[in-house]
């Protein structure tokens, strides 16, 4: 959809009734597809996750959907934001890969005797493979800080 973006300030949304993902049109035709992929695992999420919630008030074009956000506290729409992109990270990402790949760049980095700070590693780490899952470098240094954190 051209102009989402302008228009709305998001990279896409879904319809209440659950069939259509509109995405902004910019990141469809972009050199890198790691934003047009997060933002289509993003909106799964909420077609998902917050099914309950999207079917309470018919949406079905930008307009009416700006009003239904409004419905919401900011700390409630970052909650839901928030859940989707987890959603999406972990998509994206999965466990078992980023694992064995985290892991991998851990050993190789084993007989360097420096202190590392777990932020700064994971940055370091998340460059390096965020073109391998065709995600955004801060995509992957969230998902590395949870993967980190359980």
């Amino acid at each position: 959809m051209p102009g989402l973006h302008q228009v709305a300030e998001v990279d896409g949304f879904i319809t209440s009734n659950l069939k259509t993902i509109y995405i902004e049109e910019k990141l469809i035709s972009a050199d890198k597809p790691f934003r047009y992929y997060f933002t289509l695992a993003h909106e799964i999420g909420h077609l998902i996750l917050h099914k309950y919630i999207y079917k309470q008030a018919p949406f079905n074009n930008i307009e009416e959907y700006r009003e239904f956000r409004k419905n919401f506290t900011a700390n409630q729409q970052r909650r839901i934001e928030m859940q989707a992109n987890i959603f999406a990270g972990l998509v994206l990402i999965p466990q078992e890969h980023i694992v064995k790949d985290y892991n991998e760049a851990l050993n190789s980095i084993s007989g360097i005797k420096i202190k590392f700070d777990r932020d700064k590693l994971n940055s370091a780490i998340a460059g390096n493979l965020h073109t391998k899952y065709c995600v955004s470098k801060e995509a992957m240094k969230i998902r590395l800080d949870i993967m980190n954190r359980y």
